[in-house]
């Protein structure tokens, strides 16, 4: 009988990190995007790391990656078909091995994540728009 889901398996090797997706049918992909999610979710990650994509998350060093990485798992979950749901489960795969996140590690990044979201909503409140009516400006002296 096959297995029923597919497998995420990640490792880091010669200073790169690697994600290879074993699929239900047994065939093996690497995803080069340096992120990875399982099943219908998949197409939905790689839309929401394109919307994160502005912060450069290759130049933001493995904290901050981690947001990103929890933001985006969290926007694909939120965005997905019926019956996907719960909180994500968070790896990291660096030079000292691989890990699952625990729950107060999670925690703290979705806090993070939470004020971040709360910050970007009030600069995008605090974004004035000029309409075509509106009359120049006079530039004080």
């Amino acid at each position: 009988m096959r297995p029923a889901t597919s497998v995420l398996v990640a490792g880091h090797t010669d200073g790169h990190r690697w994600i290879v997706e074993i699929s239900e049918n047994g065939l093996g992909e690497f995803k080069e995007q340096g992120f990875a999610s399982l099943g219908s979710a998949y197409n939905l990650t790689a839309v929401a790391a394109a919307m994160v994509s502005e912060y450069a998350p290759q130049t933001r060093g493995m904290i901050k990656g981690r947001l990103l990485a929890l933001r985006v798992l969290e926007t694909a979950v939120q965005a997905a078909a019926f019956g996907v749901g719960g909180d994500p489960t968070v790896a990291v795969v660096d030079a000292s091995g691989a890990a699952i996140l625990g729950d107060d590690d999670v925690r703290q990044l979705r806090d993070q994540v939470s004020a971040w979201r709360s910050l970007e909503a009030e600069t995008l409140g605090d974004i004035r728009l000029k309409r075509h009516s509106d009359p120049p400006q006079e530039t004080p002296r």
